[in-house]
């Protein structure tokens, strides 16, 4: 899983730098995460990792460490 693109996806949704972005980032301690961001994350993440994500999925992406352990899952 490449954490680089994820980190530039985040920060352009998010309007983050990506420099600040950790295991740490999560929808609780980003303003910005608000639930329009969150499926926004999700169909560029499907995309630009071409996946799918299952529903109990989707509803789970709510951290960056989140997010990274679904897509490493995913990607094997």
């Amino acid at each position: 899983m490449d954490e680089e693109k994820l980190k530039r996806i985040l920060g352009d949704i998010l309007k983050i730098d990506k420099m600040l972005i950790n295991n740490k980032t999560d929808h609780e301690n980003v303003k910005n995460w608000d639930s329009f961001a969150h499926l926004h994350i999700v169909m560029v993440l499907e995309s630009e990792f071409n996946i799918k994500f299952t529903p109990n999925e989707v509803i789970s992406l709510l951290s960056y460490n989140k997010i990274k352990k679904i897509l490493d899952k995913k990607k094997k």
